[in-house]
């Protein structure tokens, strides 16, 4: 996942990703700002690199910290809108840095 431009976050915005990534804590990251990090993961992402499932085939991470990256499977219900949608959280950690 290298030659991925980086993306400079505030700090209470890192660890408000942190806990959505890694503990499943979404109550900073609600309404507009999920929709925002959502649009934020789409445009600066890369796609993710490995896995042959279909379910993960396209998706695009974007690294939030070192070796911390972040992704969704979104579900749309409503064309046009982005709301009402289903999100499924990719959250993956580097074992070895390079």
């Amino acid at each position: 996942m290298e030659d991925n431009k980086k993306v400079f976050i505030k700090a209470s915005n890192y660890w408000a990703i942190h806990d959505v990534a890694l503990l499943g804590n979404w109550s900073r990251v609600q309404g507009t700002k999920l929709q925002a990090l959502y649009h934020l993961v789409q445009r600066r992402g890369k796609v993710l690199e490995g896995p042959h499932d279909i379910k993960y085939k396209g998706i695009k991470v974007l690294e939030y910290g070192d070796g911390c990256y972040i992704g969704f499977i979104r579900i749309a219900y409503k064309a046009g809108t982005f709301f009402p949608c289903k999100l499924h959280v990719v959250s993956l950690q580097e074992l070895v840095k390079k």
